[in-house]
This record gives structure tokens, sequence and C-alpha cells, in this order.
């Protein structure tokens, strides 16, 4: 039997309400207020999210953000500084430890749900592969970057799926990779490049319907935040607007 999800599409926020979002939806399933979740959103303006450990100072171009109303936000998981606008659409799922493919085992569990990224940009028609620890590549290149985040025995995995990018925004932001020499075309690729088609965010949605309920043996319900959930969120966007926290040490 299908397990039932919860869909929620958030669609267009920005950087600390699409932090907070994410937040609220962990702790209220971990809080068991909620079933598990499948949530999609993108962001406007552009953000340059960074992870729980990282110093904004050392990765990000704080002045080139400021110049052109760029959000900088810290994600309550790990990983590395990436920069998303309304072409990338990013998904989060939070889901409880002992659903089936979900563990304590932090690359199993990675796996599991990269495999729905797989699946959807199969749908698509583009090739893609899993890559440990938390990338998908199509083509030799990473189209996908994800993290995780843990409360309570609830997995929260979010990332992103390039439906398209701005590469010199993504270069001139993000200032390890400049300074390190990178050359993003090289190492990141898009769904629009794949298919040398301009491919909707609707499409890319349906997709990843379809590749998550495949990989998580879900059906997908329209849902709508609690309203502890927004309450939640208002509480969180504080947070994730304030100096102390993007900025902290």
């Amino acid at each position: 039997m299908m397990s039932r999800w919860r869909l929620l599409d958030s669609d267009l926020v920005d950087g600390p309400t699409s932090a907070a979002l994410d937040e609220a939806i962990l702790e209220a399933r971990a809080a068991d207020l909620v079933p598990n979740t499948l949530h999609f959103y993108r962001r406007k303006p552009p953000a340059v999210s960074i992870g729980y450990f990282q110093l904004v100072n050392e990765v990000v171009d704080i002045e080139f953000c400021r110049e052109h109303g760029i959000d900088i936000v810290r994600r309550i998981s790990g990983g590395g500084a990436i920069y998303t606008d309304e072409r990338c659409l990013e998904y989060a799922v939070a889901v409880n430890v002992g659903y089936p493919g979900i563990s304590d085992d932090v690359q199993k569990t990675f796996e599991t749900i990269c495999r729905g990224l797989v699946y959807a940009l199969e749908w698509l028609g583009v090739e893609a592969s899993y890559k440990p620890t938390n990338d998908v590549l199509a083509g030799g290149r990473k189209i996908s970057g994800n993290a995780q985040a843990r409360r309570k025995g609830v997995v929260l995995q979010h990332g992103t799926l390039l439906v398209d990018a701005d590469f010199e925004a993504m270069y001139a932001t993000l200032k390890a990779v400049r300074e390190a020499g990178v050359r993003l075309e090289e190492r990141l690729t898009t769904v629009k490049a794949e298919l040398e088609r301009e491919v909707s965010v609707e499409e890319a949605k349906e997709a990843l319907r379809y590749g998550f309920a495949k990989a998580l043996g879900m059906e997908l319900y329209e849902g709508e935040l609690t309203g502890w959930e927004k309450a939640r969120v208002r509480e969180l966007v504080n947070k994730h607007k304030s100096v102390a926290w993007v900025f902290r040490r």
C-alpha cells in the first residue's frame, strides 16, 4: 500500500522565508503534528545559501550580494554555499527514520531520497546518476546538490534541481569558487542544457512528483501549512534574517 504524503508548494519565496519553512516543517514532523511531507519552492530574490558550519566572509562576496539585492541565508543543514534563483527548483523532504529506506545511516538515506531526483530526470529525458555522498549528476556534471538535518528521529533533506542557471551571478556571489578559479560550466549543468530546450517549472515539478513517488513509495495529496507551522514560520523568519544567525562564528 502506498503511503500518503502531504505535498506543499510555496512557489516563490525569499531566502529567510524558505529557510524558516524548511525548519518549521521539520519541527512539525518531529513533533508528529503533520505527516511526511514533500515541499517545493523557488527563491526570489536570488539567494546564497551557506551550510551550517560555514563562515559567510570566507565563502560569499557580501558586497556584491548587497549591491544586487541577493539574500544571504544560513541553512540548518551542512554542506557548501550555493547560489539559487527562480530558475532553480528546490525541494525538501521531511520524513521519519524507520520509513522504508530512511535510517540512521546518512549515506543510505541520501541514496534513497536522491533516487527520486534520478527518476525525475529520467522522466524528463535526462540520463542521470547518484554520486555519493549527496550529488546527482547528468553527463558527468552536477545537476543537483543535497543536504540533510536531523531532529528527534526525523530527517530533513533538501536540495536543488538546476532547471536553468545564471552561472555569471553564481560565480560573482560565491567568493570561494571565484578565488579557487573554478569554471562552473565545467562542473555544473542544467535540465535546459541537457535537453537543449526550455523546461517550465511546472514540468520540473511534475517530474519531481513522479520521481519522489517512485523512490519513496508515496501517494501525494495537495496540502497546506497548519496553523502551528504558519506561526512557527513567522517566528523563524526573524531568526533567519538576523545578523547573529547568518554571520555567526
